[in-house]
């Protein structure tokens, strides 16, 4: 959830600081209607190349069109937590010629119990990471720390709000405290004293 949006954030940071020359997007995303047409309208907006793959056959083929880019970020299709079509995808990408470094994009809006289900998809692949997104429309981080946490993933970059290419930040063990306490502050719980008695009484 919000991989597309924090792709072109990615892009677009890379762009500002070492020329739109240098990055490139490949769209892979063939499931969601429009996932291609918002790249590539995004890329000539800030003068970035977009290339589309129809299926993960054509990725050689395109990536070696953009041997000479310093960085190039693959939007994939999502994926439910079941879908065989997730471990094949990555099958796929190890599979390339080019080393490729795959992150799990997850969206700190989703219910710990189905990040749990992501996370344990993902389980025994050689992921380089992970990125948290939508964390504006959260009420708490709490879900995604636990999630990350049960995982051991190094954990990327946070993405909030849809500026393009602001609302993203590397994220350090400082910046998720941060961005957890500030969280934490907006929503605070009403606690039932009585509830609580109940909940740990022997």
């Amino acid at each position: 959830v919000g991989k597309t949006t924090f792709a072109r954030k990615l892009a677009g940071r890379y762009a500002l600081a070492r020329g739109s020359h240098t990055v490139a997007l490949v769209s892979t995303d063939e499931q969601r209607l429009g996932a291609h047409q918002q790249l590539k309208t995004f890329g000539r907006l800030v003068g970035i190349t977009v290339r589309s793959a129809r299926n993960f056959e054509e990725l050689p083929e395109v990536l070696a069109e953009l041997h000479d880019r310093e960085l190039v970020i693959i939007d994939m299709p999502g994926f439910a937590p079941a879908d065989p079509g997730f471990r094949r995808s990555l099958a796929t990408l190890y599979g390339l010629p080019t080393p490729v470094d795959t992150y799990l994009v997850m969206s700190a809006s989703t219910d710990h119990q189905s990040l749990a289900r992501i996370v344990g998809a993902a389980e025994g692949l050689a992921l380089a990471g992970c990125c948290v997104t939508k964390i504006d429309e959260a009420a708490t981080l709490g879900s995604a720390l636990s999630a990350i946490a049960d995982s051991r993933l190094p954990v990327a970059y946070l993405s909030h709000g849809q500026q393009v290419p602001d609302d993203v930040e590397a994220a350090t063990p400082a910046a998720l405290l941060e961005q957890f306490l500030t969280m934490g502050k907006a929503s605070p719980l009403t606690v039932d004293s009585a509830f609580i008695e109940q909940a740990f009484a022997l």
